[in-house]
């Protein structure tokens, strides 16, 4: 069992026809050694010579197990000590009922992270007193999910989707039976109440405001008015946790089962020791709230750095060993009636697993199951992140989704709602209307300091008012303008790029692998990675823009092509136009032309791309971020994920997905005919009421819908033009960078002067249309490609190829399929792996 995940024990048992309740049992503990082979020979040895180590051997009766529920082994406590614990009264029902919430069965359909639905559908504010037409009003609503947790406060992350009270959910978990059985204790929903993390060491509770679900993976309890605070104190005791592991399954991280909870003895306490519970909780519940609300994407999130206590802040590490601290663990101690050597008997147990957590075998793959080491809930306050937090600060505000006024001080901070408020809809440093919803053009005052661009759309372009760089630098000097002898934008903005080893903030943001993979890592949470800034480019790069996720319309991309990448192509013709009408060009002359024919060619791979994806755009923010994304996986430059895009893509053409929206767009008759024989997919495309019935006995059934009907709802949701522009988008080729050309070097010599060709009239080969070749190549048909329709899709001459296939021929990377002018080509197992080894540097 050298490599076994799992713990073992052995034991020796006796079968005997006489009751022996009373008699002792050695039991031997090395659960904290290392090498266990060597000191069980040394113990046993010593027992035999009638001595043993207090620490190491216990002697316990079953008797003394029986005391307990369940009669578990706990042997390093004595009976005394035992009996002082069940003489109270049970966790529940006295402070509190514990129950678990619902499993939805598909987190990828249902759940989404609380910045990528629509915000105008979160409704965190649904009571469990309201009535059930009240609840119908629901649409996406917080969840209480497994993932790492912090004592007192936890940020929640996600939403459900809940719209008509859960109607499509319910739906959909009816094929595991009874919707009963995944959607459990629904009278507690929406309840305040706590919850915690469900595998770790020790039990770590933390406050759930009123308006949320729980789930099977993290269950909730739901103290007794009075008692939310001192329910989550005594719960977070050391004297809790050594009880709630007498039921343990894995000694460093052990699983706490609500039963476990449910079970815990409840005290007696004092006015006194109650007030001060209820002080130091929510005193503790604040502080973390505050740190949360320095840091994006949390719904916390203010302005960076609010709520910091200094450049690293420690008000969110964790005291494994006290969460309350000597003093008031001393206080419950003595409410539970036990001594110091009693309570030391008790924590022998917890205090063994807490030395060794740090070497647990930690392999848990579970999707439901979670544990202390997570760090997605882990504040990094590094140099680099803190920038990193500022850019992305800056680039909010830009876009009109911060509000810069709490940066500049001019507003004052909100203050923090009761830790079992409801969550508002909006985070509290957004920039939001008097309603508390996200901010329209006509609820911005006219002195607000920033100009926002409506439609969500920056682009990487020096010469643009609406240029990226432009735009965050001046958010910079708004907030950084040196008034009251403060730092200045340009000392901001020179440190922000020595931290982060650039010379530009426009290298930081052109470049995929920086800005928009540190937004990438920073809004993935939950299992789900959400993105809401989106950096689209084709070819290598000179060109991008960039969306804000949530001003998406169905025209997001016209308004891209027509207002930014059309236009900015006619400049850049103008542009060589003038260069090439000078003649002879050398030295910064010849470079720029080239600057100017780079990024010509980007651009009109730029606007083929948009032009091929536009009519096909549809944006719908309740199917995620993802899906949403995966239409534009071909200009999506940051490879990772662009191979996420790719794989959605793909399921959605396959199927997976038709619950989305996007695939109801654009496999409409797919989508339909399935909506026939699927109720939830039914309620998801609002077809319900036209495909099915609710019978006499209140069950569902489908409608008779003869094939005429259907033919017409086919045509009623079916768009011509969809269709062939999607046709169009599935058989094009991969998407292809553009051949870099050479940039010409300083010369004397005049551009009419003739350049002496290499012996044999050979083409010199450029290992970047080598590449392009063999990517273009990567999606060829069975049959090949040949040489002119490569040429096409890398838009150059079809004779620069002669060169180039010959090489990749006699390297063994392509075959040729033909003879003579009906020659095609295609790739040979080496070529492909040489294409996979090189999208792996480019990662």
């Amino acid at each position: 069992m050298d490599n076994a995940t799992v713990e073992a024990a052995a034991y020796v048992l006796q079968r005997s026809s006489v009751q022996r309740d009373n008699e002792s049992s050695p039991f031997l503990r090395f659960l904290v050694h290392v090498e266990k082979q060597p000191v069980l020979a040394n113990t046993i040895a010593e027992l035999r010579e009638g001595r043993s180590s207090d620490q190491l051997v216990f002697l316990a009766c079953y008797k003394q197990f029986a005391l307990l529920t369940g009669a578990p082994f706990v042997y390093w406590a004595n009976a005394k000590t035992l009996g002082k614990l069940i003489k109270y009264p049970s966790f529940e029902p006295c402070a509190a009922e514990v129950r678990k919430g619902l499993r939805t069965g598909d987190n990828f359909r249902f759940v989404r992270t609380l910045w990528e639905i629509p915000q105008h559908e979160f409704t965190p504010a649904i009571s469990a007193d309201d009535e059930l037409e009240q609840r119908e009003s629901s649409l996406w609503v917080p969840l209480v999910l497994s993932g790492s947790s912090q004592p007192w406060f936890s940020p929640l992350l996600v939403a459900l989707n809940w719209k008509r009270n859960g109607r499509e959910l319910r739906q959909y978990v009816t094929k595991y039976g009874s919707p009963s059985r995944l959607i459990q204790a629904e009278d507690f929903y929406f309840r305040a109440g706590m919850s915690w993390t469900l595998r770790t060491t020790r039990f770590i509770p933390y406050a759930i405001p009123a308006g949320c679900i729980p789930t099977g993976s993290r269950p909730m309890a739901f103290p007794k008015p009075q008692k939310e605070f001192s329910a989550l104190a005594i719960s977070s005791s050391r004297v809790a946790s050594a009880f709630m592991r007498f039921y343990g399954d894995w000694f460093t991280r052990p699983k706490f089962l609500e039963g476990k909870l449910k079970l815990l003895p409840w005290p007696v306490l004092s006015e006194l020791l109650e007030k001060r519970l209820n002080d130091f909780v929510l005193k503790e519940s604040q502080d973390r709230r505050c740190s949360y609300q320095g840091h994006e994407p949390f719904f916390e999130f203010v302005k960076p750095f609010s709520g910091d206590t200094g450049r690293n802040s420690v008000s969110v590490t964790i005291d494994w060993s006290s969460l309350l601290g000597k003093e008031l663990e001393v206080e419950i101690e003595t409410a539970y009636g036990l001594d110091n050597i009693e309570a030391s008997e008790l924590y022998r147990e917890l205090d063994e697993a807490l030395a060794v957590r740090g070497a647990a075998i930690s392999s848990i793959t579970d999707e439901e199951e979670d544990g202390d080491e997570d760090p997605e809930l882990v504040l990094d306050t590094s140099e680099n992140a803190r920038t990193e937090i500022v850019l992305s600060h800056a680039l909010g505000c830009a876009f009109g989704r911060w509000d810069v006024r709490y940066a500049m001080a001019e507003e004052a901070q909100p203050e923090l709602p009761e830790p079992f408020a409801p969550l508002p809809v909006c985070p509290p440093g957004q920039l939001q209307n008097a309603e508390g919803l996200p901010a329209l053009p006509e609820d911005v005052p006219s002195a607000y300091p920033v100009l926002i661009p409506w439609d969500g759309i920056l682009v990487d372009d020096p010469n643009h008012p609406l240029d990226l760089e432009r735009r965050v630098r001046e958010v910079i000097e708004i907030i950084w303008n040196g008034d009251g002898g403060g730092a200045k934008a340009e000392a901001i903005e020179q440190e922000a790029c020595e931290i982060l080893g650039i010379k530009t903030l426009r290298d930081y943001f052109r470049k995929p692998a920086a800005f928009f993979a540190d937004h990438l890592k920073r809004y993935s949470k939950s299992r789900r990675q959400a993105p809401i800034y989106w950096q689209l480019s084709a070819g290598n790069g000179n060109y991008s823009a960039w969306l804000y996720y949530h001003r998406f319309t169905q025209d997001t991309l016209y308004r891209l092509l027509g207002d930014f990448v059309e236009i900015r192509i006619q400049e850049a013709e103008r542009e060589q136009f003038e260069f090439e009408s000078q003649g002879g060009l050398s030295g910064d002359a010849a470079g720029l032309l080239h600057e100017v024919q780079a990024l010509l060619q980007d651009l009109r791979l730029f606007k083929s791309e948009l032009e091929l994806v536009a009519p096909l755009w549809n944006p719908n923010l309740n199917d995620g971020v993802i899906i949403n994304h995966a239409i534009l996986w071909r200009i999506t430059p940051y490879t990772p994920w662009q191979k996420k895009c790719k794989e959605c893509w793909d399921k959605l053409v396959k199927g997976d997905y038709d619950w989305a929206h996007l695939a109801f767009h654009l496999w409409p008759e797919r989508v339909i005919r399935k909506c026939t024989t699927d109720r939830s997919l039914a309620i998801a495309h609002g077809l319900e009421e036209r495909l099915w019935q609710e019978s006499n006995k209140g069950n569902w059934l489908p409608r008779q819908v003869s094939e005429a009907e259907l033919q017409a709802l086919l045509a009623e949701y079916s768009k011509p033009a969809v269709q062939n522009a999607l046709e169009r988008f599935l058989a094009a080729p991969p998407p292809v960078a553009a051949a870099r050309t050479r940039n010409p070097r300083a010369s004397k010599a005049s551009s009419t002067s003739t350049t002496r060709r290499p012996r044999g009239n050979a083409h010199e080969v450029d290992a970047e249309t080598s590449r392009q070749t063999l990517l273009v190549l990567t999606a060829a048909p069975a049959e090949g490609l040949g040489r002119n329709a490569i040429a096409e899709l890398l838009a150059v001459d079809a004779a620069s190829l002669t060169a180039v296939i010959k090489q990749l021929k006699e390297g063994g990377q392509i075959e040729q399929l033909g003879a003579a002018r009906g020659a095609k080509y295609r790739l040979t197992e080496s070529g492909l792996a040489a294409v996979e080894s090189q999208a792996g540097e480019d990662d």
